[in-house]
Formats: C-alpha cells, sequence, structure tokens
C-alpha cells in the first residue's frame, strides 16, 4: 500500500507542536494530519472519533495517550492502518502506580490545579540532559497550560477507565515501529509488551532520550518514521 497520509495523535496535555519537526520534513512528501483526543471519556470513543476523520487509508503515529489510542484504532479497523508508529505508550493496563497517578491527575484537572501538577512531573518527562533545555521545557509548558481543562479531564478520565489492548495486540496486521527513550520509565514494561504481541513489529530504544521524544530528539524521530514508511 502507497502511504499518501500520516495520522498523528499527540500524548496528553499536549497538541501539534509535540510533532513540529515531523510535521515540517514529512509534510514534503506527505499530506499530514494531527488529532488531538481530548472530547470523550474512554478509549474506543476517542478511537472512533479519529477514524471518523482519517483519510480511508494512512499511515498512523502515536505518543503515549495518543499511542494507546492509536493501538485501538489499528485492532479496530486493520485494513485501514498500513504502518503503526508508536511512541513511549502503553497498553491501558492500569498498575496500582498508574491508577494512583492518573487519581492524582484529575483531582488535580477538577481543581483547577493543573498547572502545579504539570510543573511537577514535567521534568519527568525527559532526559537528564534536557532539563534545562528552555525552549523544550517552554513548549511543554506551553502546551499544557494552553490546553482546555475540560480536555485535560477527559483524558484523564479515559486513563483511569482503562482499556488494555494486550490481548488485542496480535490481531495488529499494520507493519509496527516502537520507539523508546532509554529514560523513559513511564511505559518502559508496557513497550516490551508490545513488541512481544504484535507479530510485526520492531523496537529501537534511543539513548538520551525521555518520555517526549518527538521533541527532544525531533530529527531522529522524523528520519525513523521515514524510512519505516519506504523499508515496508
Amino acid at each position: 500500500m502507497l502511504a499518501k497520509h500520516i495520522v498523528f495523535l499527540p500524548g496528553l496535555g499536549t497538541d501539534e507542536r509535540l510533532f513540529n519537526e515531523q510535521l515540517t520534513e514529512l509534510k514534503k512528501k506527505y499530506t499530514t494530519h494531527v488529532i488531538v483526543c481530548d472530547q470523550h471519556t474512554n478509549v474506543s470513543d476517542h478511537a472512533e472519533f479519529v477514524l471518523k476523520q482519517a483519510p480511508k487509508n494512512f499511515v498512523l503515529v502515536g505518543h503515549s495517550f495518543g499511542g494507546w489510542v492509536a493501538q485501538w484504532m489499528a485492532i479496530k479497523a486493520p485494513e485501514r492502518v498500513s504502518h503503526l508508529i508508536l511512541i513511549g505508550t502503553g497498553t491501558g493496563y492500569l498498575t496500582p502506580e498508574l491508577k494512583a497517578t492518573f487519581t492524582e491527575m484529575l483531582d488535580a484537572f477538577q481543581n483547577n490545579a493543573q498547572v502545579s501538577f504539570f510543573d511537577k512531573i514535567r521534568p519527568q518527562t525527559v532526559s537528564r540532559k534536557k532539563i534545562k533545555d528552555e525552549k523544550l521545557m517552554g513548549t511543554l509548558k506551553s502546551m499544557s497550560s494552553e490546553f482546555s481543562v475540560q480536555g485535560l479531564i477527559n483524558q484523564a478520565l479515559t486513563d483511569l477507565q482503562g482499556g488494555d489492548t494486550t490481548e488485542e495486540l496480535p490481531n495488529i496486521i499494520a507493519r509496527t515501529l516502537l520507539i523508546h527513550g532509554q529514560e523513559d520509565k513511564f511505559y518502559e514494561n508496557d513497550m516490551q509488551v508490545i513488541n512481544e504481541k504484535i507479530p510485526n513489529s520492531n523496537y529501537i530504544e534511543i539513548p538520551d532520550c525521555g518520555h517526549m521524544l518527538p521533541l527532544e530528539k525531533g530529527k531522529t524521530i522524523s528520519t525513523l518514521i521515514k524510512l519505516w514508511i519506504n523499508m515496508n
């Protein structure tokens, strides 16, 4: 299948700015679409929402929360997704630790304390070398502070509801590339599970990189996406 369209799904509290580097590079050859999943409170509805807006056939790139939605899209409509690129994402399985984090997150969002919540967690989302990168950290802060509060609440409610893809992952037929940051501890185990369960997948770990790979290693991620599409 000749890829013409690429659909990007940003993670929680982020928007198209997360993929600035990739959009700039890939729009030279492909039609790019960025869809923010913030209108619903369960992952199945998010997946259906994106599928209704997406082209008939497309390459799908999802980061974190967006990667989780992307998995469900590839499960629900396998014939439409030619290539799947999952970046620093999870299966939706709720461990006690994740449930506690998501509960704290929802409480913060519902009490208009999202700024302090993101200020606390932001340094944990990038590599140690990037914590003092003012441009990178400023972009992350701008995205979260400008994100609608209701959208944040919807995403947190979705996280808490869960929706584990593990048992369905063998049904994904798209050629799948998994990209994980070496310093990203959020979904380290999940990425290994996804790689084991999806039949046609490859796993790449990027050194000196945390959870925000599309911004931390923009050119590298752009190159990997192009190579993955062209190689398959």
